[in-house]
């Protein structure tokens, strides 16, 4: 119904920036094929009616990513990020898209001038560190993300990293984690 409405408020010309923000966030959780397909035909029409903004290539570059299109995604990505190297959210997204594929070379290089305490760079530098054998590294960061006791959403924080932790595939430590947080 959404995709609808937004097809219908645009029928006439080409998508509106927001609505081609609106149609990522509906599309990309729905893993519908079809929907994703149209989105990016949707984005691929605004590409050739006019220059995307930052948000709106972002958002290309993730469909593009979900849809499997990884040289159309990757081409995206890397011109998106050459024009704003320092942007955290931009490069850690761009990170965890090459890390999701195994691809591990140019993320160091990346993350090499982004601040080291922000914790969405402790986080794709603990994937890399998992991903390349150095378990106990990544498990190091993954445990400085950890807010102090007294804090008030440490079990909600504790529980977000464990499911981390088991997405890297380090069972064990999740585990600890999870009854440490009960």
């Amino acid at each position: 119904l959404a995709v609808a409405l937004l097809a219908e408020n645009n029928a006439s010309q080409a998508w509106a920036s927001a609505d081609l923000l609106l149609l990522t966030e509906i599309t990309l959780p729905r893993g519908d094929p079809y929907a994703l397909h149209d989105a990016i035909n949707k984005f691929a029409a605004a590409v050739e009616a006019r220059d995307l903004s930052s948000a709106e290539r972002l958002a290309y570059g993730r469909l593009l990513d979900q849809a499997g299109s990884w040289d159309a995604c990757h081409e995206v990505m890397s011109q998106l990020v050459a024009a704003s190297p320092n942007n955290v959210a931009l490069v850690t997204t761009w990170c965890e898209m090459q890390l999701k594929r195994g691809e591990v070379g140019n993320v160091e290089t990346l993350l090499r001038d982004l601040d080291e305490r922000d914790p969405a760079v402790k986080r794709v530098r603990a994937r890399l560190f998992a991903l390349t054998g150095r378990d106990d590294r990544a498990v190091e960061l993954i445990r400085a993300l950890v807010p102090p006791s007294e804090a008030e959403n440490r079990i909600a924080a504790v529980v977000s990293l464990a499911r981390l932790l088991e997405a890297l595939t380090l069972d064990n430590e999740a585990e600890r984690d999870y009854r440490a947080a009960c």
